[in-house]
């Protein structure tokens, strides 16, 4: 079976996300099934779509330049097909989201300790968050590879435990 995933990022002015079409990462809110809304298709039973998405804002003489990162999982574009929605493989799904919020906080945390004050700041903003969308797809494919495609149950809650660690870890930079 296949699971999809994808990274984006942007240069443009942070936008509100839909609670209809997408789920921002939280603390508190854990994917359903109900959430995957995406018709599947006939190669692939299932589907995950989590993007970090970056934006930055280079500021003026008068206000500061800026960086947003948001992880969130897209509703439209993710499916599965109803005999691969169990209990373990939505647990899969949920620490894959997971694994991408923990992405998106090192991003964060990368571009905080970056010094935009320069004339290619939206170069470097842009070199930075290319790289670790680089870093983001190896992540991902050794999880995928390590788990079994989330076959391997007890793997699965090896990576779970470990993220959940460097998630806590990071909590300062949690989008607010």
């Amino acid at each position: 079976f296949f699971v999809s995933c994808s990274t984006h990022h942007s240069t443009g002015t942070r936008s509100e996300y839909d609670p209809e079409i997408c789920i921002r990462w939280s603390d508190s809110t854990k994917l359903q099934w109900s959430d995957f809304q995406g018709i599947p298709n006939a190669v692939d039973p299932t589907r995950l779509h989590v993007q970090i998405d970056a934006s930055f804002d280079k500021g003026t003489l008068f206000r500061p330049s800026g960086v947003t990162v948001d992880c969130y999982f897209l509703k439209m574009v993710s499916w599965v097909k109803k005999a691969r929605a169990t209990d373990e493989f939505l647990f899969f799904n949920q620490t894959l989201f997971d694994l991408y919020e923990l992405e998106a906080r090192k991003l964060r945390k990368k571009l905080a300790e970056t010094d935009f004050a320069r004339l290619d700041a939206n170069d470097v903003f842009l070199q930075i968050v290319r790289e670790h969308l680089d870093e983001v797809d190896l992540i991902r494919a050794r999880f995928e590879v390590e788990t079994k495609m989330g076959t391997d149950v007890k793997k699965v809650h090896e990576w779970s435990e470990s993220v959940g660690r460097e998630l806590v870890s990071l909590t300062s930079y949690r989008l607010q």
